[in-house]
């Protein structure tokens, strides 16, 4: 119970400063180094930015993902100069006081994930966004919020489902913006959400998402939703479905690739041509006899 209080006040306190952002009267003087939002949604490569901002958004849940899934599982320990935060986190005694499992960073990308979703319908329907557009991006940042609120419900069992964006302040007194699910139902919820998904396949080359950044390029940098469905599916206890879309990722022949690169993309390859992006690699081909060390 009290971690679904704290929930709670974090998700209360994550939507007030985002309320309180669109409150005019609470300055007189319009922001000089800030964005209003009518300038933010004009056309494709604002949409970009909403797209890219989530995932910096994204980013600062690295350390919590890791220290809820490993630590507490079998893949991480404690030293002995460990803090009584991380020693409670890695006994599962955990606090509601502990920093570590504070669910606010996990909200704080929820919340802009609502804003951006129902955003990108607006500019949908004023032709902001062409179809393409619109379904690649749409699906993008709704997959982002699914895999967000699955690592929630994993780890809190029972928390509030938010789909909604919060424009004004009075938007927190509504309970009803606030349904509370338990795991079961809340991955029922996500499944019936993804896979109506209206685009489940990678960026394609040429959009303009899709490009270098330092040589490399972003065609990795993004959720891949037929393995976000497939982890859904599993937790449904939908095998067959989960197999399929692990099959869509892992074949040579998938729908979005036919070259080795494609197929060595999400595995740990064992051939020989592309020594630099192999975990395992050898001389020739096959060989077991002929590892590189």
């Amino acid at each position: 119970m009290k971690l679904v209080k704290k929930i709670t006040m974090s998700f209360f306190a994550a939507g007030v400063c985002i309320g309180m952002a669109s409150c005019k009267k609470l300055v007189e003087v319009e922001p000089q180094t800030s964005v209003g939002v009518a300038d933010m949604y004009r056309n494709v490569f604002d949409a970009d930015a909403a797209v890219i901002g989530i995932y910096g958004k994204l980013m600062k849940l690295a350390k919590p993902y890791v220290l809820m899934n490993e630590l507490r599982a079998d893949l991480m320990d404690i030293t002995t100069n460990a803090d009584a935060n991380l020693r409670q986190l890695s006994e599962h005694t955990a606090t509601v006081n502990n920093p570590y499992i504070d669910p606010q960073p996990f909200y704080e990308v929820i919340v802009n994930c609502n804003d951006v979703l129902s955003n990108f319908k607006k500019m949908y329907a004023q032709s902001k966004l062409k179809e393409a557009e619109y379904t690649q991006r749409y699906s993008d940042i709704g997959a982002i919020r699914s895999w967000v609120y699955l690592q929630l419900g994993i780890h809190y069992g029972k928390i509030p489902y938010i789909t909604n964006p919060l424009v004004q302040v009075k938007d927190l007194n509504d309970s009803a913006n606030f349904p509370m699910l338990t795991l079961p139902v809340l991955i029922d919820s996500l499944v019936a959400f993804t896979e109506k998904l209206p685009y489940t396949d990678d960026y394609p080359t040429g959009t303009t998402l899709q490009t270098v950044v330092d040589g490399y390029s972003t065609n990795k940098f993004f959720i891949n939703k037929n393995i976000l469905l497939g982890d859904l599916y599993l937790w449904q206890g939908q095998y067959d479905k989960a197999a399929d879309r692990y099959k869509r990722v892992m074949e040579i022949n998938g729908s979005t690739g036919s070259s080795t690169q494609f197929y060595n993309q999400y595995k740990i390859s064992n051939g020989a041509t592309s020594p630099s992006l192999n975990s395992i690699s050898y001389t020739r081909g096959l060989d077991f006899s002929s590892l590189n060390l």
